[in-house]
């Protein structure tokens, strides 16, 4: 082979590596963390492939590899170990673990309150308590309502929250929270907040403008406030 064949090859070779390189980066992609958007997204065995499961809007997963638009990925969490098929306890803790754990106000409810949003104002995203504000808040998507068709469900949610958590749960304020009454935008850039004794003198069938005397809107997620 001649000096000059000889580098050529190597010219060559280089290049086909560093295409390799180049295409096994780009279906990498990889980015560090990525988190799901959509209300609830499917998950496969492969791109297009068998459906394993579902996964809800906020939850986080670590990207391993890209094909075209498809995202294979890792998720690592918890799950109640008796709820798995063949799961046995372990002989030494098994007094542990067979105690009941202790009831709690908001998961006892969550079911009634979940049924009563998605039965007719909206679809139900969650309810947790901010211990250190104080702030009770539930939260649901609307889709296609106006102005008005949104406050009526703001109000009837809170009142229906207050009166089924306010002997049971301590809280100072009960927020609302939801998308724009369009269907737009992320759950959480509409919001209606108001001090639980205001809401002890909201009757059950107030108008919306009584509602309105005690209660905080915003309709930019908290940024401005029309109080």
């Amino acid at each position: 082979m001649s000096p000059f064949s000889k580098s050529l090859y190597l010219v060559l070779g280089a290049l086909v590596l560093s295409s390799a390189v180049v295409l096994a980066a780009k279906k990498l992609g990889l980015s560090g963390p990525a988190v799901v958007e959509t209300e609830v997204e499917n998950f496969r065995d492969s791109p297009n492939g068998e459906k394993l499961g579902t996964l809800v809007e906020g939850v986080e997963i670590k990207q391993l590899e890209r094909d075209g638009k498809w995202v294979r990925f890792r998720l690592e969490g918890w799950i109640w170990g008796p709820s798995l098929q063949d799961f046995e306890v372990e002989e030494e803790k098994v007094e542990e673990e067979v105690r009941e754990p202790p009831s709690l106000p908001l998961q006892d409810n969550l079911p009634e309150i979940k049924r009563f949003v998605n039965d007719g104002y909206g679809v139900f995203y969650g309810l947790f308590l901010d211990e250190i504000a104080q702030r009770l808040v539930v939260r649901f998507r609307v889709r296609d309502v106006d102005r008005e068709g949104l406050e009526l469900r703001q109000m009837a949610v809170q009142c229906k929250v207050f009166e089924i958590l306010a002997a049971e749960v301590e809280f100072i304020h009960l927020r609302v929270e939801t998308n724009r009454p369009d269907g737009s935008g992320q759950v959480g850039v509409e919001i209606a907040e108001t001090a639980a004794e205001k809401l002890r003198l909201v009757a059950d069938d107030a108008a919306v403008d009584e509602w309105k005397k005690y209660t905080r809107i915003s309709m930019d997620g908290g940024e401005t406030w029309n109080e």
